[in-house]
């Protein structure tokens, strides 16, 4: 009997079937280490989910884990639907505050700088101290504009404010008065700012000179005061406006009385964000829309000045995600180019605490925000060249190479889009996976680095989740290890999973396995096949079912009726408890066959090897 080729290994759907449709779903490959097993390794089933906790909100859409994660000291945080919870050890959990949430319930990013968690979520920062969860705001509006002469255009960001109107702005690092206010998106500049696109914008401090009696301060000199004020600074002290009498007199919480002193003012606003990241002490974003990014104070994610902003600047295009690894961020540009930068504790030239380093950058841009993952040696995202269509990519250094075949690049180009796509990375039985669940296209795919380094080519397979009806992606949307153990939250509701090799079913439902094998011809001869037999294991969990059909054209239609055998968990009449030799006769013939197997019940699933007895002939 000779072995199947290939039957250890992931999924390589081509284009055309006809040239390859093995695939491994709910399974994957774990070769054998020692040279000396008794097979090449074992496909083994994916991990299995048992429920942790259900949150009151849903669904689940981000989780950062702190502390010990292998003792109950460790701290676990999760965002579900618009709010963000402590969970602890014993599965209890309390609701911190508030967060935004939108209509597809986008992922959240948490980060932590020792003292405060920085929460980036539908496109705005948040920030938890352990007591409640705020927005942190800075002095002035801020976003995009593009401008021809005077005339200024709101692009992104922040709309203009009527309270504008007087005040300075900046303008692509250059500042100018409001002469007129005109709408939420058009103002006029009192100088020409020349034709400009998509250039960074702010709103900048007025200043003058005022008196205060009581609660009513007096103008003096300076931008007189306009309608949308909020704070004022007298003399150093901060005051709530509680309402603007007209440009020369406003009224203020606290009574005061002082006569010809300082004032500073401003509008305040919330930091947007498109995607953020935590480095060096500083919480990062980048604008939504724009090529800008900001850096808050250090180690105070309630500071965030105006000023301390950068530009991405190798490729015109805006940027669509950051990201933080080893010391060094990463600008994913929407287009066509992605940069990176370095802490350098600013300069001679600028106070700015990041710049770019020279000469590393990437020609491919990010094609799902929510996509990139950290290894111990590198960063893998989705993402495409300025030519082509979206591909899986993973850098080492500066350079980008693809990870993803040709076919899965082809199934991929099949979804309606991979942009939505919601990922993590995870390691399991010295297994390091990144899980790629695309929401729109309701598929799950998943990256074995481990294995792909130790066949030299890429490993990948596929995940579901049955739900009681049908197979939908994979349950697990986001991860976190925390409490000595893999914690999963779920993409539809508000359950928490235990994610474990341990768990045989998801929460109750069963997990379907499916491994289809590589094509078997001979010179397009035709064979007459026999025996098939299958080594798995068995004797953990309960009995499960086998069953083997088949397709003789290429994977395009599968034989009718199956072949369906109960394999029991533990079998005391062949005194084989733990192993088990599945048989299946008289196949028939064809001149190219492709066999299928599927594994269904809550049972450890290990396929140790198949063997085939099949002879070459004229039919």
């Amino acid at each position: 009997m000779a072995p199947v080729k290939g039957f250890i290994a992931g999924s390589f759907p081509e284009a055309s079937p006809n040239s390859d449709a093995q695939r491994s779903i709910n399974l994957y490959p774990q070769f054998a280490e020692s040279g000396t097993a008794a097979s090449e390794g074992t496909l083994r089933g994916t991990p299995g989910l048992a429920v942790l906790a259900t949150l009151p909100k849903s669904p689940i859409r981000g989780l950062w884990a702190g502390g010990a994660p292998l003792t109950t000291g460790g701290r676990l945080f999760a965002a579900a639907g618009d709010t963000l919870y402590e969970v602890f050890a014993n599965w209890t959990y309390t609701a911190l505050g508030t967060i935004g949430d939108d209509a597809g319930h986008t992922p959240v990013q948490i980060f932590p700088n020792g003292s405060q968690l920085f929460i980036v979520s539908a496109g705005n920062a948040y920030l938890a101290d352990g007591i409640s969860v705020t927005q942190p705001q800075t002095f002035g509006f801020q976003g995009t504009v593009n401008t021809v002469g005077t005339a200024c255009t709101w692009v992104s960001g922040d709309q203009f404010d009527a309270g504008l109107g007087a005040q300075q702005i900046v303008i692509n690092g250059s500042p100018y008065i409001v002469s007129a206010y005109g709408s939420p998106t058009a103002i006029t500049l009192n100088v020409t700012a020349g034709t400009q696109t998509g250039v960074p914008y702010f709103s900048y401090v007025s200043e003058g000179m005022c008196n205060i009696a009581g609660n009513i301060v007096t103008w003096v000199s300076g931008p007189q005061f306009t309608v949308g004020m909020t704070v004022i600074f007298i003399n150093g002290v901060g005051f709530a406006i509680t309402s603007v009498q007209d440009a020369t007199h406003l009224t203020v919480s606290v009574p005061d009385d002082q006569v010809n002193v300082p004032w500073t003012m401003a509008t305040l606003s919330t930091i947007k964000a498109r995607t953020g990241a935590f480095m060096d002490g500083y919480f990062i974003v980048a604008v939504p829309d724009s090529k800008q990014f900001n850096i808050s104070a250090l180690f105070d994610g309630k500071s965030w000045d105006a000023l301390d902003y950068a530009i991405k600047e190798s490729y015109p295009d805006n940027i669509g995600a950051i990201y933080a690894h080893l010391q060094e961020l990463y600008l994913f540009g929407d287009l066509g180019r992605t940069e990176v930068w370095q802490d350098t504790g600013g300069s001679s030239l600028s106070t700015f605490a990041f710049a770019r380093i020279p000469g590393a950058f990437m020609e491919v841009a990010t094609a799902a925000a929510f996509s990139t993952v950290s290894t111990p040696e590198g960063v893998a995202w989705i993402g495409r060249v300025a030519e082509g269509a979206p591909q899986a990519f993973y850098a080492k250094g500066f350079r980008a190479e693809v990870i993803s075949t040709a076919a899965l690049d082809a199934v991929w180009a099949t979804y309606s889009t991979v942009a939505d796509a919601q990922c993590f990375s995870y390691e399991m039985d010295k297994h390091l996976f990144w899980q790629i669940n695309f929401p729109t296209a309701d598929a799950t795919w998943v990256y074995d680095f481990t294995a792909s380094q130790q066949t030299g080519r890429p490993q990948w397979h596929e995940k579901n989740s049955y739900d009681g009806t049908a197979t939908h992606r994979h349950r697990a949307r986001c991860h976190a290890y925390v409490f000595n153990q893999h914690v999963v939250g779920d993409f539809a509701n508000g359950k928490l999973y235990s994610m474990s090799s341990l768990n045989y079913d998801d929460a109750g439902q069963p997990i379907t396995a499916v491994r289809i094998f590589p094509h078997i011809n001979v010179e397009r001869m035709f064979q007459f096949f026999s025996r098939l037999v299958v080594n798995l294991e068995t004797g953990v969990g309960a009995d499960f079912t086998l069953t083997l059909d088949w397709s003789d054209d290429g994977g395009h239609t599968w034989w009718t009726p199956a072949l369906v055998l109960t394999i029991p968990h533990l079998d005391s009449s062949l005194n084989l408890n733990y192993n088990y030799l599945a048989y299946f006769n008289r196949l028939g013939k064809a001149r190219q066959r492709t066999f299928r197997l599927t594994l269904v019940g809550a049972a450890k699933k290990a396929l140790i090897d198949c063997g085939i007895e099949h002879t070459v002939g004229v039919g």
